[in-house]
């Protein structure tokens, strides 16, 4: 639950019927997602004193799916906004279809989330991320992201001007980066990791149990592995460790990636 001697509960819905599907779009403020102790989805908001009623959050309910949209953009009060607020929602312990999340100078924390597709829009906020989902889709820019015992088959990853951290299990991964840093450590080595970083430094750590080859494309960065590389015979700048059977496809444009060994 959330606690604050300044924020007290102005707003709640009880939602009985089948859900799926969540789309949350949300402004600032505390956002947590966690799992209930019941099949219902409780939807809670608190607020200060001078948090204008006409702002708080507007639910729908279009079949099997659940929206909520911050009050503040239906009512124009992007830009200008007085009072604070935050937002709870607690979500079935089952696995959801799908649960996607936006907002612009939030701190979302979504915890234990089950999911076949998660998707989680943060811009100039933070996130903080676990749980198990078929597909994973993050997309911060001017935001921290931290994520621990995170289990995903799809792991899709672009941030610009972020700071990333990441503990979990994934079979492919996708990252586009740029600026500032990121650290990944994987729990096993993926099937597949294509990263394109740009004027940052990357730090991925793979357990040193299966083989892999590395296509690099370095622009101008530079590339530093744990991994005794072996160039392959009439391939340019492609490598591979052991039996190779991993694909990893590695473009520096400016900074360094660090292959190290967890």
């Amino acid at each position: 639950m959330l606690k604050s001697s300044e924020l007290s509960l102005c707003k709640t819905i009880d939602v009985d019927q089948p859900i799926d599907d969540i789309d949350l779009d949300w402004l600032s403020g505390d956002i947590h997602v966690l799992l209930g102790e019941d099949e219902l989805i409780h939807v809670m908001q608190y607020a200060d004193q001078r948090y204008a009623e006409r702002k708080l959050m507007q639910p729908s309910i279009n079949g099997n799916k659940l929206s909520i949209v911050d009050g503040r953009k239906k009512t124009g009060f992007i830009g200008f906004n007085i009072g604070r607020t935050a937002l709870e929602l607690h979500v079935p312990r089952r696995v959801l279809n799908s649960i996607l999340v936006k907002t612009t100078g939030g701190q979302l924390a979504m915890n234990g989330i089950q999911a076949s597709r998660c998707q989680c829009k943060v811009t100039s906020g933070s996130l903080t991320l676990s749980g198990n989902m078929e597909k994973l889709e993050v997309y911060a820019t001017a935001s921290d992201f931290y994520a621990n015992n995170v289990k995903a088959n799809r792991f899709t990853l672009h941030s610009s001007s972020s700071k990333i951290e990441i503990t979990g299990e994934f079979q492919h991964v996708e990252s586009k980066t740029t600026g500032r840093g990121l650290h990944m450590d994987c729990l096993q080595t993926p099937n597949s990791f294509h990263s394109i970083s740009t004027g940052m430094k990357a730090v991925v750590c793979i357990p040193d149990q299966e083989g892999f080859e590395v296509q690099l494309n370095e622009r101008s960065g530079t590339l530093k592995s744990d991994f005794e590389l072996t160039p392959k015979q009439g391939e340019r700048k492609r490598f591979s460790y052991k039996n190779g059977k991993r694909q990893f496809q590695i473009d520096i444009r400016g900074g360094s990636f660090h292959l190290k060994r967890r």
